[in-house]
Order: structure tokens, then sequence, then C-alpha cells
């Protein structure tokens, strides 16, 4: 039980994500139909989703990607993600650094936040922090960082930045290839959960 609620939500995520996969393969003319003359507005709304659902943890817009990669271009959609991404930890950092865990509360789980404490890299540790970011979801990382660390906003904003760019663009892409090429993003994707698991053991969370 204490597995699936750990592990439950990014289940859950990844079959979300390769049920829109399966729906922007399948439905790929209609959605071009229903976008055409439309694509500014589409990527306006979802950037908006990005942005706001970064700060409002544990929603995510990750599996509208694959729909709006088919409706207005995988290469789009993954800059938009990650100007999005970066610009709702931008605001993340802002709150914390202002407001603190009284108000940081009310967007996401404390106990999510607190049991990231002592596993944070050091606040000078440049190659640290843009490994991490790559690891780990940028929700509950911006809210970690910004609380429990004196990262400088130029290091957090370039590390966050470069650390969601390859995450990005693999998201992005991967509901546009062949089905044997997005079975071995599955594959990598399977290794990469195994490394953040393997990740947070090392470090010593939970």
């Amino acid at each position: 039980m204490e597995t699936v609620k750990k592990y439950g939500p990014v289940v859950a995520l990844v079959l979300f994500f390769a049920a829109a996969v399966f729906v922007a393969n399948y439905f790929e003319d209609d959605i071009a139909r229903f976008v055409e003359g439309r694509g500014a507005l589409t990527g306006l709304i979802y950037f908006l989703i990005i942005t706001v659902s970064t700060v409002l943890a544990p929603l995510s817009g990750i599996p509208l990607m694959p729909i709006v990669s088919t409706a207005i271009g995988p290469f789009v959609t993954a800059c938009i993600s990650v100007v999005g991404w970066s610009l709702g930890s931008y605001f993340i950092f802002i709150l914390s650094r202002r407001y603190g865990m009284d108000v940081v509360r009310h967007f996401v789980s404390k106990k999510s936040v607190e049991k990231m404490k002592d596993s944070l890299p050091g606040d000078d540790d440049f190659w640290q922090l843009l490994l991490i970011r790559m690891l780990i979801p940028v929700d509950i990382l911006s809210y970690a960082l910004s609380l429990f660390t004196g990262v400088k906003l130029r290091t957090y904003m370039i590390t966050t930045t470069l650390g969601v760019i390859p995450f990005a663009f693999v998201l992005a892409y991967v509901g546009t290839l062949p089905w044997e090429v997005q079975v071995g993003a599955v594959l990598v994707g399977v290794l990469v959960l195994v490394g953040i698991y393997k990740y947070k053991k090392t470090r010593g969370l939970r």
C-alpha cells in the first residue's frame, strides 16, 4: 500500500501520457482541422496551463504534450514547455523566499517538500543542481530549493532552464515518432524512473 501511495501518481501520469499519445496519433487529422487558424491561441492556453500547473503541484500539463505537439508542432511545444516550466519555477522561488512555508503549504504538500530537505545539493554546487533538475520534477524540487537552500536566483534559473530542456524535447517529440521508437522511449523512461528511485534511495529520500 505504501508503494502504491508513493509511486501511484507517477504511474498515473505515465498512463495519461500514453493515452494522450494514442489520441494524438489516432485523431491526428481531426486535431489538425480543429486547431487550424487557432495555433497561437492553442499555444497560449498550453503555456498558461504549463506555468500554472508548475506552481500548483501536483497538477501537471505533461499529459497534454502529445496532443499539443500534434496541433502546433513538437518544436514549438517543447519551447513553450521550457519557458512555462522555467517561469513557473521563478514564481515558486519568489513565493517561497518571500512568504515561506506558511503560504507555500497551500500550493504543495508540506510533507513532500520537507522530505527533500536533507538531500538537497549545496548552494553553489552548479553541476549537482543541474543533475538533480534533470532527475526530479520541477515543482516539488523548486519549492525545496527555494525554502531550504541559499541558492541564488541566477543559479536557480540557469540550472532549472537547462535541466528541463532535454525533458521537454523528448516528451514533445515522442508522440510524433514511429511506434517502435515510442516503445524505445518508454523503456528509456522506465530507466529514468529507476535512476530517480536509486538517486532518492542513496540520498535518503523516501
